[in-house]
């Protein structure tokens, strides 16, 4: 096994340590909940990105169970223990070709992948834990070597009877800036190509119900979000800083009850104010809306919105050049849209109107036609930043003591961060999938495409990128017997950027294969083969012959569960 530079393991203890403090703390450093609930399905805000695929998550779970179950015992604590070895023909995810500069190399490899699962349900208080933390090491190339942080964790409680709740939650990952994890996920990127990101927040509110009349909630919500873009500090880009960005909000949202019969009225106001670091803009969101919605029947509610915004960004700069000019929208909006509800478990929000500056479409929905098929559909659009981005994921993912982050509806979620990692300018950002699921007595089968749009608002010079991408993905999980099981999953698509001036885009293919087999040796202790495979064309301006860079990687290891 090779070193490990000193420097880095000092770093990443502190950040251990930083963690763990702030796990202990849970109900003082978690992430704030959305600061408004319409609950008639009209979209409010750019919606988290959808996964589905391979050994990323359970797709059985997926159809049978749309909803996350709460803990069934006061106290539940459990855990794991990976142990792998394996090769990667790509340590640092070079490219290949004599237009590559640097050389492709090979390394053997290690990973240790400890987890702790905790589950809280207490009088009125619930809350989840899991923390997994990844240690990889690679013999030949040790500054190369990583350490991922992976934590997960909610927290709802009532304090006082009908009147006082808080909501808090606490999130880190690895967000990859590579297009390779595209496909793939974060762990198979090289380590220069990685964020770190936390997300911490408290949201307590009043509430209190009118009879049948209605309800009122009154809250006030804290969020912290951190970059650690420490791994990305090379020889070559020494310069790249880490960011760090706070959001307070007020607000409060008023909703009709049953008194009113077929009609459901709610007011919502919010006020929400930016501050932080380095690249981060100091600005506001202050917006007020009407929603009036009317059932036709038990399956059809027509649902309209009016309203006022004023949204500001100031200037922002990065690495001492001016990144963007200040971005500000004032005006009325509006939305139009209907909610559909075919049966118990499936729902179907559309909407559209003016928000942030333009017109947009809103979907959501889950549809299960069968006990066996769910199809699972979503579109959003808006003005944010990569720190709003990563509260907005935290703010609608509902945390299991697995880790795995589901919607309201039950739809797995994923976190990715977006192209303009370096400055956070504002940028408007659409994201639409569209995803189906087929589950057998001993197979999963799933079925995919994305697509994501992102273009700066108020970007000058180099950081006026803009991007897409469109990936579709086919999973498998199969059952091979009561001990064996088997998963993989592969994507392919293609992502485009282009720079300030009206350059055209230039496509670059991205392709992905995630394999799993995994056989039990006793009631805790699993086996594990897992290989991954990355390949996408570089996009470097004066090159005719685009370079490509692909990994091949294979893992075999032992799980122990607790």
């Amino acid at each position: 096994m090779g070193p490990i530079p000193d420097l880095r393991v000092t770093t990443q203890v502190r950040r251990l340590l930083l963690l763990s403090c702030c796990t202990a703390a849970l109900v003082l450093s978690a992430q704030a909940k959305a600061q408004t609930s319409l609950g008639m399905g009209l979209g409010n805000g750019v919606q988290s990105a959808t996964s589905l695929g391979g050994g990323l998550v359970n797709l059985r779970d997926l159809v049978n169970s749309p909803t996350m179950e709460p803990a069934r015992q006061p106290l539940t604590i459990g855990g794991a223990l990976g142990l792998f070895g394996g090769y990667t023909d790509n340590v640092n995810l070079s490219s290949t070709g004599s237009k590559a500069g640097t050389a492709q190399r090979g390394s053997p490899m290690e990973r240790v992948q400890p987890a702790l699962d905790v589950g809280l349900d207490v009088s009125t208080v619930q809350a989840s834990l899991h923390y997994a933390p990844m240690f990889q090491f690679y013999n030949d190339v040790g500054k190369a070597n990583q350490v991922q942080q992976s934590l997960s964790s909610n927290l709802k409680g009532e304090f006082i009877p009908d009147t006082l709740f808080v909501n808090a939650n606490a999130f880190a990952s690895q967000a990859s800036t590579s297009q390779l994890a595209t496909a793939n996920g974060a762990n198979g990127v090289a380590s220069n190509a990685l964020s770190q990101v936390y997300s911490f927040g408290i949201n307590p509110y009043l509430q209190h119900r009118f009879a049948s009349y209605g309800t009122a909630q009154l809250g006030y919500s804290l969020s912290n979000n951190i970059f650690d873009n420490s791994a990305q500090k090379t020889s070559s880009n020494s310069s790249v800083k880490n960011t760090n960005s706070a959001t307070q909000s007020e607000y409060l949202n008023l909703t009709s009850g049953e008194e009113f019969g077929a009609f459901n009225h709610s007011i919502a106001v919010s006020a929400a104010q930016y501050t932080g670091s380095n690249t981060q803009q100091d600005g506001h969101r202050n917006q007020g809306s009407y929603t009036l919605g009317y059932a036709l029947n038990r399956f059809v509610t027509v649902v309209g919105q009016v309203g006022y915004e004023d949204l500001f960004y100031g200037a922002t700069s990065f690495n001492g050049s001016k990144a963007s000019q200040t971005y500000s929208v004032k005006g009325p909006t509006g939305q139009g849209g209907f909610k559909l509800t075919p049966n118990d478990d499936s729902s179907l929000s559309v909407g559209y109107g003016r928000m942030d500056g333009a017109n947009s479409l809103s979907l959501d929905g889950v549809y299960k036609p069968t006990p066996r098929l769910a199809v699972l559909a979503s579109s959003s659009s808006g003005v944010t930043t990569n720190g709003q981005d990563l509260s907005n994921f935290v703010n609608s993912s509902s945390f299991g003591t697995d880790g795995s982050a589901r919607s309201a509806g039950g739809a797995p979620l994923a976190y990715s961060l977006g192209s303009a990692n370096g400055s956070n300018q504002p940028y408007r950002l659409t994201r639409s999938s569209l995803n189906a699921v087929y589950s057998a007595d001993r197979d999963s089968f799933s079925l995919g495409v994305s697509a994501t749009q992102q273009k700066p608002v108020s970007a000058v010079g180099l950081y006026a990128n803009s991007s897409t991408s469109t990936i579709g993905t086919i999973g498998w999980q199969h059952d091979v017997s009561e001990l064996m099981k088997s998963s993989v999953s592969a994507s392919y698509g293609t992502q485009s950027s282009s720079a300030a001036g009206g350059n055209a885009q230039q496509k670059n293919p991205v392709a992905g294969i995630q394999a799993q087999l995994s056989r039990a040796l006793s009631e805790n202790l699993n086996i594990e083969l897992d290989y991954t495979f990355a390949r996408q064309r570089v996009l470097l301006s004066g090159l005719t012959n685009k370079p490509v860079q692909s990994m091949n990687q294979i893992l075999l290891g032992l799980v122990q569960k607790f």
